[in-house]
């Protein structure tokens, strides 16, 4: 209802001054009388009206005209900003903070009442302007939240606090990984007097990654996240090859390139510092080292890392060792192998070997050996006749001698048994027969005597 656009007496607009003679009546808006009152008419802002005077059509008392209609001074709306209101309705008067309701004879107000209740890690502040307090998210930020240090040099981590004043012992510290309280860690850090600002004395490798300073204020807790970070260096050393294969008995060789000027290098094997001693010789040249292993055992398999120190920086690199068992060829020159027993033929048993690394086998790794059931037994030494490795059985070999014999090689103390020959030593049927034939010459030069 738009109450407040009609707010007067209907008037005669000055025809009764004009004509003072009239014995007319001017005609009134249904429950309105024609009549003196006060001027302005009443009205719901003014229900007693103007100091001043009019003849007019004015409602009855007690009430006031809307609209051309009489209604009671309770039944009166309310305006605030412009708006208006039933009565009943409720309203809030922000500027004031009042919370009203609209009755008939006014407004009745009261002071707001405020809502607000903040998660734990939002912060409750009051914003000027506002009747109520509001609830401030992220209230504790980094300044400089990717921070990139140089070697060696101090760095500074700030964090800004908005909408809240705060003490120093109400700010902490952490470096991650290990949730590690650092705010009074003095050796390496220090802590700004208002507790905002940690600087790290000196930035190096052990000193980068995550960092946070976390508030807590009135139970409530927020945070400022860095990063510390150190500019990309250049590579220092590079290995040739990433890996490297040997076989056991062999020389095994890493070698890494040195692509700036160092100052220090230094090989590490399986977690061990080398040095040139046993069988491992370090060389380092001014653009490149290397480590070789004289000869190299399976043992010597493994990571070995090649580090080079600079001026501020440092760098290393991998090479991996992958060393396998010598593997030996070993063949039969005959098998089987048939000679008669108490003969001057020859007779023997032989092997030629190849070692896979190329390496020379002597007679001295090889024995031969009677083998039966799996087992050796009556090793010999072997003899080495043409590139074979041989044993020999002379013309007092027997019967007895005849079997299965193998090749026994030791290389690196790496035990190999070749697959068996066989021996079969057959009966010599002229056996006897000189004896007799000596005796018989004998009992003749006796006759003759």
């Amino acid at each position: 209802k738009q109450w407040y656009q009609r707010r007067v007496a209907i008037t005669a607009g000055g025809w009764e001054s004009k004509n003072k003679e009239h014995q007319c009546v001017p005609s009134c808006p249904a429950g309105t009388n024609y009549g003196t009152g006060p001027k302005p008419a009443p009205s719901c802002d003014k229900p007693f009206g103007g100091g001043k005077t009019q003849d007019a059509c004015f409602c009855p008392e007690g009430q006031v005209l809307i609209d051309e209609n009489c209604v009671d001074v309770g039944e009166c709306g309310c305006e605030y900003g412009g708006k208006l209101f039933e009565v009943g309705d409720k309203f809030e008067k922000g500027d004031e903070c009042k919370s009203c309701t609209c009755r008939g004879e006014g407004e009745d107000c009261a002071d707001m009442t405020c809502k607000t209740k903040c998660k734990d890690d939002q912060l409750e502040v009051d914003v000027e302007g506002d009747c109520c307090p509001s609830c401030l998210s992220d209230w504790v930020t980094a300044v400089n939240p990717e921070a990139e240090g140089e070697q060696g040099e101090s760095l500074a981590l700030t964090c800004e606090v908005e909408g809240v004043e705060i003490a120093a012992e109400e700010v902490t510290w952490i470096r991650n990984p290990g949730n590690e309280d650092i705010t009074k860690g003095k050796q390496a850090y220090d802590v700004s007097k208002d507790g905002l600002t940690l600087t790290i004395k000196k930035v190096d490798k052990k000193r980068v990654g995550a960092y946070k300073c976390v508030v807590e204020k009135d139970g409530s807790t927020s945070e400022g996240n860095f990063d510390v970070t150190l500019p990309v260096e250049e590579d220092l050393i590079v290995a040739v090859n990433k890996e490297v294969e040997f076989t056991a008995g062999e020389n095994a060789k890493a070698e890494c390139t040195l692509l700036q000027p160092v100052t220090e290098v230094t090989w590490t094997c399986n977690g061990k510092k080398m040095t040139s001693e046993g069988n491992v010789e370090i060389t380092v040249k001014k653009a490149y080292t290397k480590i070789t292993f004289k000869p190299a055992g399976t043992e010597d398999a493994g990571t070995c890392t090649c580090s080079a120190k600079g001026i501020g920086t440092e760098d290393s690199d991998d090479v991996e060792l992958i060393g396998g068992d010598n593997e030996l060829t070993i063949k039969e020159v005959a098998n089987p192998v048939e000679c008669m027993e108490k003969t001057k033929k020859d007779c023997r048993t032989g092997w030629t070997i190849e070692s896979a690394n190329g390496n020379k086998v002597t007679s001295k790794q090889v024995k031969v050996c009677k083998f039966n059931n799996g087992k050796t037994s009556s090793c010999k030494p072997s003899k080495s006749s043409k590139g074979a490795f041989e044993r020999k059985f002379g013309k007092k070999r027997k019967i007895a001698h005849g079997g299965e014999y193998v090749a026994v090689v030791t290389i690196d103390g790496v035990e190999t048994v070749s697959d068996p020959i066989t021996l079969n030593i057959i009966a010599n049927p002229d056996k006897g027969k000189g004896k007799n034939k000596d005796k018989e010459d004998k009992k003749d030069k006796e006759d003759k005597k």
